[in-house]
């Protein structure tokens, strides 16, 4: 099966200096973070699937600020100064994931590659629960 094997992606120094080295293997380390955080393996089947139906595959990467670990901070009082005493959990935010469906993915006409686009559309109809999630009322 296509899938049986994780796809592997590296990374190449620029040069051979100690800098460029030791920015590739952050790099590294990097897309090892992504692929465990977006639960790649899961999607490798459709995108896959979607590769093999249509000729076209695609995915997207997005932030999240609600998404990730939290961690302790501050709350601010409406004059902007730390409030003594209290503090609350904060999001960190991850970069997420997602398999995008050709037929709902628009690359510009005038470009040949998709490297060449300008512009692409994406269009989505998102579940109201999300939307509610996403953009909760203030």
């Amino acid at each position: 099966m296509m899938t049986r094997n994780r796809p592997a992606a590296g990374v190449v120094p620029a040069s051979t200096d100690d800098e460029d080295v030791a920015a590739a293997r952050i790099c590294e380390k990097l897309l090892e973070h992504l692929h465990v955080v977006g639960r790649e393996e899961g999607k490798l089947r459709e995108f896959v699937l979607w590769c093999l139906l249509t000729g076209n595959a695609f995915k997207a990467r997005e932030w999240n600020p609600n998404g990730g670990t939290t961690t302790k901070g501050p709350i601010f009082g409406p004059d902007g100064n730390t409030i003594e005493g209290q503090s609350q959990d904060y999001f960190i935010g991850e970069v997420e994931s997602r398999v995008v469906s050709p037929f709902n993915f628009f690359p510009d006409p005038g470009a040949q590659t998709i490297h060449d686009a300008q512009w692409v559309i994406e269009t989505s109809y998102p579940h109201i629960e999300t939307v509610i999630d996403r953009f909760p009322a203030k």
